[in-house]
């Protein structure tokens, strides 16, 4: 599959990190395809659907925004940039406690019905820690650009009186 995240990156911008997913969705169906292939065609088409929208996500964090895409036919890609991020929710269900996977929902300031949302992603917590780190960053330098501006403009009005 093609990687979305790495070919629409913008000046200067690099990725800090790529989520990873458990594949255990795509697991129990393709097992359940492959048990139940002599009752019905229907479950090894759905394992190999799953398997094709699986390996079609990517979420990663970059130094200036977040980037997602998901979908073969019907692609949804979402972007935003680090300092529109409203909230970042985890949740897991039992089987996401079990099999170590959680759902990312990711909240902008735009007003979208709802969060953009990524399930069966292994270590969430660590990936919204980065996200808040990269935030932090972003803050800090955006900071150090404003307190350059008016450094450069308190010395252009001292050298003009």
């Amino acid at each position: 599959m093609s990687k979305y995240v790495e070919k629409n990156l913008i000046n200067n911008e690099e990725i800090i990190i790529k989520a990873k997913f458990s594949k255990i969705n795509i697991t129990f169906k393709m097992i359940g395809g492959i048990l139940f292939f002599w009752l019905l065609f229907i479950p090894l088409v759905k394992a190999i659907i799953s398997t094709v929208k699986f390996n079609s996500r990517e979420l990663a964090i970059t130094n200036k925004r977040v980037i997602a895409k998901k979908g073969v036919f019907n692609t949804k890609v979402f972007s935003a940039q680090l300092d529109k991020i409203q909230n970042i929710t985890i949740s897991q269900d039992f089987w996401g406690k079990v099999f170590k996977y959680s759902t990312i929902d990711i909240n902008t300031a735009s007003e979208e019905e709802d969060a953009f949302r990524f399930k069966y992603v292994k270590d969430a917590d660590k990936f919204k820690s980065y996200i808040n780190e990269q935030i932090d960053i972003n803050q800090k330098e955006q900071l150090n650009e404003q307190l350059v501006k008016i450094a450069a403009k308190m010395i252009k009005e001292e050298k003009m009186s």
